[in-house]
């Protein structure tokens, strides 16, 4: 019989992100230090699990602050890099 090798638990993957996703919001908007806003807008890999975050959170601060105030910014991500 001949045996194969299994793929070892530590081998490594690499994933291509060719977009990334942010939660941004206008200059006249003061939010305390939490979460998101700790930053000024982290970005994410584009991925449906991050939207949907995102636009949850738009929804709920757009209603505390003002409708537009809050808006999912996206930019291309070079993955040569």
């Amino acid at each position: 019989m001949h045996s194969e090798e299994a793929p070892s638990m530590s081998a490594k993957f690499h994933i291509c992100v060719t977009r990334e996703v942010r939660l941004r919001w206008s200059s006249e908007v003061r939010h305390d230090d939490r979460g998101v806003f700790r930053n000024g807008g982290v970005w994410y890999a584009d991925a449906p699990e991050i939207w949907k975050g995102l636009r949850l959170i738009v929804l709920s601060e757009n209603f505390m602050h003002g409708e537009n105030t809050h808006w999912i910014e996206t930019r291309a991500v070079n993955p040569q890099q």
